[in-house]
């Protein structure tokens, strides 16, 4: 009889043939895909619920923190308005009491004509 054990077990003897068929590989790689991409789906949107919050739970959060933020925006844009109109009424003082003074050298004849005294 045959020695077949030697043959069987022989590690070292190269085989020719593939051992998953290739239409069998291509199936494999497209379940492998469809799961990898299902995997990713998945990860998402996990992550984005991550809290296990109903979506208007969450939505009303984010409002509330948008409103807070635009709250914050419209103080800090209010005090530069004020004090805008505390700079401009500073200068429209000055240039009140200037006019005041101006009109005060008219009246007693202590101004510089700039124009030549000959007047025809």
């Amino acid at each position: 009889m045959p020695d077949l054990s030697a043959k069987a077990f022989d590690l070292e003897s190269k085989s020719t043939e593939p051992a998953v068929p290739p239409k069998g590989r291509q199936i494999a790689d497209n379940l492998l895909k469809r799961s990898n991409n299902l995997v990713n789906a998945m990860t998402k949107a996990l992550n984005a619920n991550s809290q296990n919050e109903p979506s208007y739970v969450r939505q009303r959060r984010e409002a509330e923190e948008a409103d807070k933020v635009y709250r914050v925006s419209v103080r800090k844009l209010d005090r530069q308005r004020l004090g805008l109109e505390e700079r401009i009424e500073e200068v429209l003082k000055t240039l009140q009491r200037w006019e005041v003074e101006r009109l005060r050298a008219v009246k007693t004849g202590q101004f510089i004509l700039s124009t030549p005294e000959r007047i025809p």
